[in-house]
């Protein structure tokens, strides 16, 4: 919504044809369930304010770093970027029901 994207600083430059995939070992991590939660809640409270300061303009078209040459409306990429978490929400819900966690539809989508 800024045009900042932030790249960590070990990753290669937009471009760049190597992987550039941060090992897992490097990778942040929280100390705690609580601190893991205070993050998301974070991050949803910030992803809300830049799509409500960025309402008015979802359909100006926006080039996304990894694909300069082809812009799209934001409000594309945006919609593309929930229903990826929506994958990964999925795959996390399964992956705790195969594992025999106490996980159940209400759990899925964030009722309980």
């Amino acid at each position: 919504m800024t045009g900042e994207w932030g790249f960590p600083t070990d990753a290669p430059p937009p471009g760049d044809e190597s992987p550039g995939f941060t090992p897992a070992e490097r990778m942040p991590t929280a100390g705690s369930v609580a601190e893991a939660l205070a993050g998301l809640a974070a991050d949803r409270e910030l992803a809300h304010r830049m799509v409500e300061e960025g309402a008015g303009r979802l359909d100006e078209p926006t080039a996304a770093p990894w694909d300069p040459e082809h812009p799209l409306p934001l409000g594309q990429p945006l919609l593309a970027m929930v229903n990826h978490l929506n994958a990964h929400k999925a795959q996390l819900f399964y992956y705790l029901k195969l594992r025999g966690q106490a996980v159940n539809t209400l759990h899925m989508y964030g009722m309980a």
